[in-house]
């Protein structure tokens, strides 16, 4: 699972589940709100899979130079 809140800026952050051969196969919603915890849950069969977590900024869920952005998180369990 990934949990995970949202900065002031949550149409930004974007998650991504790739499969061993590079398909996706799970993504988060793009409908999301600002600092906001999400518990995103998924069972996945065995195999090799890549988490792709992105900011369209290029700032990440918190960046010390924008405190404006506010702050985020995320927690990935096995």
């Amino acid at each position: 699972s990934i949990r995970w809140r949202t900065n002031n800026l949550p149409n930004e952050t974007r998650w991504k589940v790739y499969d061993e051969a590079g398909n996706q196969v799970l993504q988060n919603s793009p409908f999301l709100v600002a600092n906001t915890v999400y518990v995103d849950e998924f069972n996945l069969p065995m195999g090799c899979y890549t988490l792709e977590f992105t900011d369209q900024g290029d700032n990440g869920l918190y960046y010390w130079a924008m405190t404006s952005q506010g702050t985020g998180f995320v927690h990935f369990r096995i």
